[in-house]
């Protein structure tokens, strides 16, 4: 069947260690391929089957692949003929693709005795080998199952699974709790000789499987919410690095609970402590900025625009609420070594922006650590206090879910528009 899938019905995307894309218009080949790899590896690998180089594409842009198989004579779409040496054609489009993801080996295949000698050198050309599939001549499976046999052993020695998403926290309670509070079937990960305890989590968007993991810094501040974020963008090289949690808001722009996400963001206490011509003792500030991708930016303001999120976040909250209706901002946001509560906190850092609507103390690492790392950064925090005297833990609990929520809500769009 096009587009059918041969995997684990576990669920568990850890039990895949290999994930081939299997490219050909012939079913009756499609399952003498996959009869070898399930004989020897069972649930350990997945082969996706697609019949066309279009939907091959595809599929591409949504997964990363260990292994394609490409049939050398194949349809350009699903309503049209086979053609000679179109599965070429298809991987130097593939390449061409910036947003497609390059499986780590390549194999082309062919039933057609007149295509093999040309078909060879041009396989070659592109760093793959050819293999001639025809009944009786078993080469071509020897040769598969010892592919994958190999990328098993290698994945053994260093196996962690790749994610679309990254969530990281500064908090355990209750920032952490309330990501795990979503239903993402989370369970524990760990990775050899790192003492962090990470939770993998997987949610459907349409008919795609978005795979996330999430982590808790083990204190709170920017040094070490930079070095998680690193570290989560290094093993699992997820496309969003995203952020959430607890933040002080600007009293009058910003209501307990609401979202905020942030853009840009900086260290309020960069720049220089210094004196004036009396002597009296100067601040300048010069903070570097981090600012979201305009593609985010613009995702992020339509939703602000419509009150289908918050009203979808709200409507999973049980218990009681601070007055007033939910809402999301999209806005500059400080973050800073020092917890702020007493009243005036905000204001020199209002002076550095007078727009800033949000005030914490891990966004900016965060930011700054998935720009270093090629990813893309998401800050999302919900306003627990104003940061000043009547500063108080009552609202901590909500403002974690309403941001966590938040999340789950825009993964399913981001994903929609390629983003992760």
């Amino acid at each position: 069947m096009e587009g059918e899938t041969w995997h684990s019905s576990q669920g568990d995307f850890r039990l895949i260690d290999v994930k081939i894309i299997l490219i050909d218009d012939q079913i009756d080949k499609a399952s003498s391929i996959v009869s070898p790899l399930k004989e020897n590896f069972g649930d350990a690998v997945e082969v996706v089957h697609v019949s066309n180089a279009i939907d091959a594409r595809r599929r591409m842009r949504e997964c990363r692949f260990d292994i394609a198989l490409i049939d050398v004579n194949l349809p350009e779409s699903i309503d049209s003929s086979p053609t000679a040496e179109s599965g070429f054609a298809m991987l130097d489009m593939l390449k061409l693709d910036g947003k497609a993801n390059l499986p780590d080996e390549l194999i082309f295949i062919t039933a057609r005795e007149e295509l093999k000698q040309e078909a060879t050198a041009k396989a070659a050309a592109r760093g793959a080998a050819l293999h001639f599939f025809r009944d009786g001549d078993n080469v071509w499976a020897e040769v598969l199952v010892g592919r994958v046999g190999y990328i098993l052993e290698r994945k053994k020695r260093h196996k962690s699974p790749t994610v679309a998403v990254a969530i990281v926290t500064a908090l355990s309670s209750p920032e952490l709790d309330a990501v795990l509070n979503l239903d993402l079937s989370w369970r524990p990960y760990l990775v050899p000789g790192d003492p962090t305890r990470y939770y993998l989590g997987n949610m459907l968007a349409g008919s795609r499987t978005i795979e996330v993991v999430a982590a808790c810094a083990p204190r709170k501040g920017m040094p070490m919410s930079a070095a998680l974020a690193a570290k989560m963008a290094h093993i699992f090289k997820p496309k969003v690095l995203a952020m959430v949690g607890i933040c002080a808001g600007v009293r009058g722009k910003v209501a307990l609970g609401d979202i905020v996400v942030a853009d840009p963001t900086w260290d309020w206490g960069s720049g220089k402590h210094a004196q004036n011509l009396d002597s009296t003792p100067v601040f300048r500030a010069a903070p570097y900025q981090s600012a979201l991708r305009s593609d985010i930016a613009s995702l992020i303001q339509a939703e602000c625009r419509d009150s289908t999120l918050c009203s979808a976040v709200s409507a999973g909250w049980k218990d009681k609420v601070p007055g007033g209706r939910l809402s999301m901002h999209l806005g500059p946001m400080a973050s800073g070594a020092s917890v702020l509560a007493h009243d005036g906190a905000i204001g020199p850092i209002i002076e550095e922006h007078r727009e800033v609507i949000g005030v914490e103390m891990e966004a900016y690492a965060v930011m700054a650590a998935a720009e270093l790392c090629g990813t893309s950064p998401l800050v999302i925090k919900s306003v627990c206090d104003f940061a000043d005297a009547e500063k108080s833990d009552g609202w901590q609990q909500y403002a974690a879910y309403t941001s966590a929520a938040c999340l789950a809500y825009l993964i399913p769009k981001l994903a929609e528009a390629e983003i992760c």
